[in-house]
């Protein structure tokens, strides 16, 4: 049950804003894997330097970095999502798109493979992500290289809240396939969080008391020592409905 955790971050606020988040992600990039950059619900119509500047800053210091897109569940156009894509390619370097707003039933595969696929025709190695934020279909695996299985409060996840019973095909992936943003969480419940998470098979996590996301966590020092080799078996949660770890492919 221990393996590395590692931060993906929805950094929705300003690069200049008090200070910002993102300058202390950028001076100690410690277990941080991706940003979420998100200029105007998506990257805009023109560069705006402050993002220019720290997109370029996080990427010098390994941190990758993706660009939001929202989906609105598959009721946006195909065209209109691409073109927010191409236009994300176009003003900023990023490593890839954060879709969000994902459908979690049977019915819009195609459209996120294809968006998928349109991804790696701007560049092969971008990564996409799709934010159900809740359990999904088994059939939207290959839409995507990671799927956000949980984005819910703190007392949610304690509870095991959405169950897994019924999604058990998630056992049979590598943990680094799924992630979690989980809000409203305290600090004195952070090593509880991260345990569930762990329990819960997955290996990105953002933990914040703040629903709009963004902030720095007031528990973040602690949170970013505990990413990257989180084990400690004795205060590991009884989660109801979660299956012992499987052997995972990628």
């Amino acid at each position: 049950m221990a393996w590395p955790l590692k931060a993906m971050i929805p950094m929705y606020i300003y690069p200049t804003y008090l200070g910002s988040f993102w300058n202390v992600i950028e001076a100690n990039p410690t277990n941080v894997e991706y940003v979420i950059a998100n200029v105007e619900t998506g990257p805009g119509t023109s560069a705006n330097s402050d993002y220019t500047t720290h997109i370029d800053n996080c990427r010098a210091v390994g941190i990758k970095v993706l660009g939001y897109v929202d989906t609105n569940y598959a009721g946006i156009a195909q065209s209109t999502v691409e073109s927010e894509m191409t236009i994300w390619n176009s003003l900023y370097a990023v490593d890839g798109f954060f879709f969000d707003r994902v459908p979690n039933v049977v019915g819009s595969e195609a459209y996120y493979t294809a968006l998928n696929v349109y991804a790696k025709s701007l560049n092969p190695d971008f990564v996409t992500v799709n934010n159900f934020g809740t359990t999904f279909a088994a059939s939207y695996m290959p839409t995507a290289e990671i799927h956000v299985i949980t984005e819910n409060t703190e007392t949610n996840l304690l509870a095991n809240v959405p169950s897994l019973v019924g999604y058990e095909f998630v056992f049979s992936y590598a943990p680094s396939r799924f992630a979690q943003v989980i809000y409203d969480a305290t600090a004195d419940n952070l090593h509880a969080d991260m345990a569930a998470v762990a329990k819960r098979h997955s290996a990105y996590v953002f933990i914040t008391p703040d629903g709009a996301c963004g902030t720095e966590p007031p528990y973040w020092t602690q949170e970013q020592t505990w990413l990257g080799g989180f084990g400690a078996p004795k205060d590991t949660p009884v989660l109801p409905g979660i299956p012992q770890k499987r052997r995972a492919r990628v």
